[in-house]
């Protein structure tokens, strides 16, 4: 079969890092057999001139698809309106951030992957980090919580890129996370849903261009994390009360993509 990738990219002020993030794309993608089907930039409320980067990367390239928002909606949310304009042609959804600090060979890799096992979810290891000390303290903090408060037994939570069965987002019919807590969420629907779940070991790099949206605000967004995965371990009941009645979402999903 031919499996395709929509891949997402949300934007947040990363002047600097779009155009030769998509060049690095567009280069892998000229190869033979090298993902994605096409590239979803989701201009997620960007207040610099990201717009006009993003203009310049797309050109007249049809693969590309811009998706701008006039006002801010999260990480998740960003991420949930790429997922909802990728193409009904996908086999398979993902995403990386467009902040350079994942290698798109490390994209080629984790893809590689998928389409030796690509009925299930696929994702990063950030095995090697240039990041610092600090960042990389309170990601194994982040970690640690989201393993114990959800139940989920994975190595690195947030960690990039990550690559679903589309059908299995589709799949979704609960309110998704606007916040960084969304990769969590993730993780728990593909354990709840029967989804395997492999983490391929990937570089994180420090940034090479802008500034983390979140570094002014760390207090407030630790806060509501924590408040927000004890939400989602209480809902998780209902969320998926319908599907352990039914067969797995696994098995629909080998269907589908098998039709």
């Amino acid at each position: 079969m031919n499996y395709r990738l929509s891949l997402v990219i949300p934007v947040y002020n990363e002047v600097g890092n779009i155009l030769p993030l998509v060049k690095a794309i567009a280069e892998k993608r000229s190869q033979p057999l090298i993902c994605p089907y096409e590239l979803v930039l989701v201009n997620n409320g960007s207040y610099d001139e990201s717009a006009k980067e993003l203009e310049q990367a797309r050109q007249d390239q049809s693969w590309i698809r811009i998706i701008t928002l006039n006002k801010n909606v999260g990480y998740g949310g960003g991420i949930q309106k790429g997922l909802e304009a990728a193409s009904s042609k996908a086999t398979h959804i993902g995403w990386i951030p467009a902040d350079r600090q994942y290698s798109i060979e490390d994209l080629q890799k984790v893809w590689d992957q998928t389409l030796k096992q690509p009925f299930a979810v696929h994702k990063g290891n950030r095995t090697v980090r240039m990041d610092g000390k600090q960042t990389r303290f309170v990601s194994s903090v982040y970690t640690g919580l989201t393993r114990r408060i959800l139940g989920v037994n994975i190595v690195d939570i947030n960690g990039l890129p990550k690559i679903f069965p589309s059908s299995f987002i589709k799949q979704i019919d609960f309110p998704l996370s606007h916040t960084f807590t969304l990769d969590g969420q993730l993780m728990l629907a593909a354990k709840l849903k029967k989804f395997p779940i492999f983490e391929h070991p990937v570089t994180f790099y420090a940034r090479r261009a802008g500034v983390s949206s979140w570094s002014s605000k760390r207090l407030k967004v630790y806060r509501e994390t924590i408040a927000e995965l004890f939400r989602m371990r209480f809902n998780s009941k209902d969320w998926f009360k319908s599907e352990r009645k039914s067969v797995s979402a696994r098995d629909k999903t080998s269907q589908a993509l098998s039709s």
